[in-house]
C-alpha cells in the first residue's frame, strides 16, 4: 500500500477503524442472541443478521485498489465472508435449541482469526504511513537508509555499481519568503510529482529534508546517471509550478555519486552532497559529477 498518497491512507485509516467499530458491535449481538436466542434484537433494537454483509460491501465498493495491494484486506474479505455464513449458521442453530459447543468454539475461533487479520492490516498501513514523507508522498530517510544499505550490499556481491544524487530547488529560501510557505510546499509537492513522472520506473526518489531530495539510480553508471539526470534538470525548468494564481520557473541543483567507490552508505550520502554543494557554487541549475 506504499504506493497510495499519505492522506489518502489516513482516510483508509480512518475509516477502517470505524467500519471495524461496526462489525464488532455486529459480532457482540450475535454472541448475545447465541447465548440467549429467546431475546429479540440482541444488545440494541433492530439487529439484524444483514449488517454483516455492509461491513465487505463498504470495503469492496469503496477500496478497491487497496483490496488488490494488500494481501491483508484479501485475507480479511475472505475471512469476513466464512465469518458471515457461520454467524448466520449457528444463530439458526440457536433459535432451533441446537447450538452444540464444537460450532460454537468453531465460530469463536473465526472471530479471533478476523480479529488478528484486521490487526495485521492495520498494522500495513500503519507502516506506509511511516514509510511516506507527510507531504510529498514521497519515501522518507527511514526508507532511504533502509533501500540504501540493501543496495550498497547488493552491489558489494555482484560487483555492480550504481548512482546516488541529491537534488535542491535553487534560492528555494526566496521562494518561501516572497510568496509564503504554503506556496512553497505546492511547489515542492508539484516538483516531487515530476520526478516520479521523469525519472524511470526502476529508479526511486526520497524526501531528504527541507527542499532536499535523494534520488537512487539503481544498475547505473556514473556516465549513464549524468545523463539521466540532466534530463531531469531540463525537464524541471521546462515547466512552471505554482497554483492558478501564480506559476514560476524552478531550477535545480544536482550533485551525483558512483557507489563502486564506497564502503559505506553514509560516506556515499555524503559526497553526493558535497557535489551538490559544488554544483551550487558553479552557478546552480546544473548537475556535477563526484
Amino acid at each position: 500500500m506504499n504506493q497510495q498518497e499519505p492522506k489518502d491512507l489516513d482516510h483508509f485509516l480512518g475509516d477502517l477503524r470505524r467500519a471495524l467499530k461496526a462489525q464488532e458491535r455486529y459480532l457482540l449481538n450475535v454472541l448475545f442472541q447465541l447465548q440467549f436466542p429467546e431475546l429479540e434484537g440482541g444488545l440494541e433494537p433492530g439487529f439484524d443478521r444483514g449488517d454483516a454483509d455492509s461491513f465487505a460491501q463498504w470495503l469492496s465498493d469503496k477500496y478497491v485498489d487497496q483490496i488488490n495491494e494488500s494481501v491483508f484486506f484479501r485475507r480479511l474479505l475472505i475471512q469476513q465472508e466464512q465469518l458471515t455464513l457461520l454467524a448466520t449458521q449457528q444463530l439458526d442453530k440457536a433459535q432451533a435449541g441446537e447450538l452444540d459447543s464444537a460450532g460454537y468454539a468453531t465460530f469463536l475461533r473465526a472471530v479471533q482469526r478476523f480479529n488478528e487479520l484486521a490487526d495485521q492490516l492495520r498494522t500495513d498501513v500503519t507502516s506506509s504511513l511511516i514509510e511516506l514523507d507527510e507531504l510529498t508522498g514521497l519515501f522518507n530517510r527511514n526508507v532511504m537508509d533502509r533501500d540504501l544499505t540493501e543496495e550498497l550490499e547488493h552491489s558489494q556481491r555482484s560487483e555492480r555499481s550504481f548512482a546516488v544524487a541529491m537534488l535542491d530547488i535553487d534560492h528555494f529560501k526566496k521562494v518561501n519568503d516572497t510568496h509564503g510557505h504554503a506556496f512553497g510546499d505546492q511547489i515542492l509537492v508539484q516538483l516531487a510529482e515530476a520526478m516520479e513522472e521523469s525519472l524511470r520506473p526502476y529508479d526511486r526518489v526520497y524526501r531528504y529534508g527541507g527542499e532536499e531530495f535523494l534520488i537512487l539510480l539503481q544498475d547505473t553508471r556514473i556516465k549513464s546517471a549524468e545523463k539521466v539526470l540532466e534530463r531531469l534538470r531540463e525537464t524541471i525548468g521546462s515547466h512552471k509550478m505554482g497554483n492558478d494564481d501564480l506559476k514560476i520557473e524552478v531550477t535545480v541543483s544536482m550533485g551525483v555519486a558512483d557507489s563502486s567507490q564506497f564502503e559505506s552508505v553514509q560516506d556515499l550520502v555524503e559526497t553526493a552532497d558535497k557535489a551538490l554543494y559544488k554544483a551550487k557554487e558553479n552557478g546552480r541549475n546544473r548537475v556535477e559529477v563526484a
